[in-house]
């Protein structure tokens, strides 16, 4: 390949005609949202995970907001967040007029360290919401413990890690609820899609409520139900709830990409190893995974040494190879700033904001584009 035109992005679809099929037969259906595709996708999912419920949402943000109402979180309680995340996980606290309160993260794993946990839990601590940071398990057991002897409930934030493994359990059957996202990036990809797993039956019945306007029952079942019920009455509001199903073409691609899910995330093992090989004797630093764990490699972090992040990114840039951040703190941004959060709060979450580098990884990625990524990192580094 010539390498002047060469392109390789940070992260990539791999669809082909049996998404295809799938998105077309929905529209020859003409049942669009919430109908017999997001009941087997979700029933799919549930077996995939080993989990006791799984419900289906338009996206990871709403399965996270859903997940902390089910987990009954209310006005001016908090909920120990990570700063090294997408904003959602944040944010979705606040939604609920809730605090989000940070904990540092540990540096060589980015994920959030259950030691500052313990140093930030008050009298109105409710939840704690660690995140699988590149689709690395945090440390669930030393979380779990803490959030048992304190009376927490624990919402994980699983939207990098569909497929990951903590103690040889899937993630997405750990915690009292989990929330993965489908989106375009991820290993898992229906453009706008996510979930929610749960082992309790009560939550998952609220959040089955909660995610379509507080309705008892679904477009669907108003009108293929047979019951009494659905002659005399079509449908009952109990709650007040919010607009957030999953259409069928996204249920549809769901299920044909859960059903490669396995080999994509096999491709990105071989993918990591690889860079990991190749990327020994540069100065830069990987996540540290424990034995116990069973990384998704959805995204792929190095920290850099510092001041040459912008070096790194726009020399790779320069010949063809995307790059991302991942994460700003998310202390650090202006409208947390104004909220009153101060930098220089969590030095280890900002120092990984000033570092890392988000290097191409997918399933798609050749063994030729990783070398050639390293010898790009190799001349940046000696710049």
């Amino acid at each position: 390949m010539n390498d002047e035109k060469r392109r390789v992005l940070v992260s990539d679809l791999k669809y082909d005609q049996d998404e295809v099929d799938a998105v077309v037969e929905v529209l020859k259906s003409e049942w669009l949202t919430m109908g017999p595709k997001t009941i087997e996708f979700e029933k799919a999912l549930t077996e995939y995970l080993g989990a006791g419920d799984t419900i289906a949402v338009n996206n990871g943000t709403s399965a996270l907001h859903l997940a902390l109402l089910g987990l009954g979180v209310e006005r001016e309680q908090e909920v120990i967040v990570t700063p090294i995340s997408f904003v959602a996980s944040a944010n979705v606290v606040l939604y609920l007029g809730a605090k989000p309160v940070f904990a540092d993260v540990n540096p060589r794993s980015f994920n959030i360290d259950p030691d500052n946990i313990q140093k930030v839990i008050t009298e109105k601590t409710a939840a704690v919401l660690p995140v699988h940071i590149a689709g690395l398990p945090a440390e669930m057991d030393q979380i779990l413990g803490i959030a048992k002897e304190r009376g927490l409930k624990v919402l994980d934030d699983a939207a990098h890690a569909i497929g990951a493994k903590y103690r040889g359990k899937n993630i997405g059957t750990i915690s009292d609820i989990s929330a993965f996202s489908f989106f375009s990036n991820k290993n898992l990809s229906v453009g706008e899609g996510g979930a929610v797993s749960t082992g309790d039956k009560s939550i998952a019945e609220r959040i089955r409520l909660m995610r379509s306007h507080g309705l008892t029952k679904s477009t669907w079942s108003r009108h293929h139900d047979k019951d009494q019920e659905s002659y005399d009455q079509l449908y009952d509001m109990v709650e007040l709830g919010y607009n957030y199903r999953i259409t069928e073409m996204s249920a549809a691609l769901g299920i044909v990409q859960l059903s490669k899910l396995d080999g994509f995330n096999k491709r990105r093992q071989a993918a990591y190893n690889l860079y990991k090989d190749l990327l020994e004797t540069l100065p830069l630093e990987m996540q540290d995974i424990p034995d116990h764990a069973t990384h998704s490699h959805h995204v792929l972090p190095v920290l850099v040494p510092e001041g040459m992040r912008s070096k790194v990114r726009l020399h790779l840039e320069k010949h063809g190879v995307g790059t991302s951040i991942h994460y700003t703190p998310i202390h650090t941004f202006t409208y947390y700033q104004r909220l009153g959060y101060k930098i220089g709060s969590l030095p280890n979450a900002e120092m990984i904001g000033r570092r890392v580098v988000t290097l191409p990884m997918h399933q798609n990625l050749s063994d030729d584009n990783i070398h050639y990524i390293v010898g790009l990192l190799k001349d940046a580094l000696a710049l």
